[in-house]
């Protein structure tokens, strides 16, 4: 899974927090599994996980394909 280059924040990037209310609140822990075996698009600015709201659909209604 590629990871995101993000040059600068904008309202199309969204936190940690926000990426696991826009899957249906699963737990923040969740989040960070998907991170860490790479199964989620995602980015970072500085140490910060940063999430394309455009990517984040795309994986939900496709996950092999992002």
């Amino acid at each position: 899974m590629p990871r995101l280059r993000v040059a600068r924040p904008s309202s199309r990037y969204i936190g940690v927090d926000a990426a696991a209310a826009q899957l249906g609140g699963i737990p923040k822990s969740r989040i960070y599994a998907l991170v860490q075996r790479r199964e989620i698009p995602f980015g970072r600015i500085g140490r910060e996980l940063v999430f394309d709201l455009e990517m984040l659909h795309q994986w939900v209604r496709n996950p092999e394909q992002t």
